[in-house]
């Protein structure tokens, strides 16, 4: 504890092993099909954030930004018209994909710009706290009220409206650190 997760096992290479090994044991130990959707997700947001934090310029870059929205967005759609449990981890596939992708982002910003990190990581700690809380209360109603695929297609529509303000937003700010 304390210690860098690469400095304790040893290297990327061997994190991503272990982590495979873990959900190996993890998927051996599960009993019903939710458990196994959901740590298929998981396991994606894992090996995602491992490729992508090896760094690059993508993550200035707008373009795979809008993808990953897009994938997440997808991802929630899936969720909603999902009749399978295929169907079900493909959508846990498409959130996992998203999410390590924007895991790796903030965390890559958090980290190049330490001045402003503590900024980042509360926003960020914020909206996934205030989207913890709010997320199942507004998404259990919905759900009661409409049934659960149409929470998930308002939820990807949200995500998707979303992802292009993010993308407008960011295409501004990138323009204007060029001009200056």
């Amino acid at each position: 504890v304390g210690v860098p997760l690469k400095s304790r096992i040893g290297g990327g290479a061997r994190a991503l092993s272990e982590t495979l090994a873990i959900a190996a044991g993890i998927f051996s130990a599960m009993r019903d099909l939710t458990s196994h959707v959901i740590c298929h997700g998981c396991v994606e947001q894992a090996a995602v954030s491992f490729v992508l934090s090896r760094g690059g310029s993508w993550m200035y870059a707008g373009k795979p930004l809008a993808a990953a929205g897009i994938v997440g967005a997808a991802g929630l759609s899936l969720f909603g018209l999902a009749h399978s449990t295929v169907a079900w981890a493909g959508a846990a596939f498409l959130l996992g994909l998203c999410s390590g992708f924007v895991f790796v982002f903030i965390a890559f910003h958090a980290m190049v710009h330490p001045e402003r990190a503590g900024t980042y990581i509360g926003i960020n700690e914020s909206i996934v706290g205030l989207t913890g809380i709010l997320g199942p209360l507004a998404g259990g109603a919905m759900a009661v009220a409409t049934g659960h695929a149409v929470t998930f297609l308002v939820l990807a529509a949200a995500y998707a409206a979303a992802v292009v303000v993010q993308t407008i937003v960011h295409a501004r700010v990138m323009a204007a650190a060029r001009r200056s």
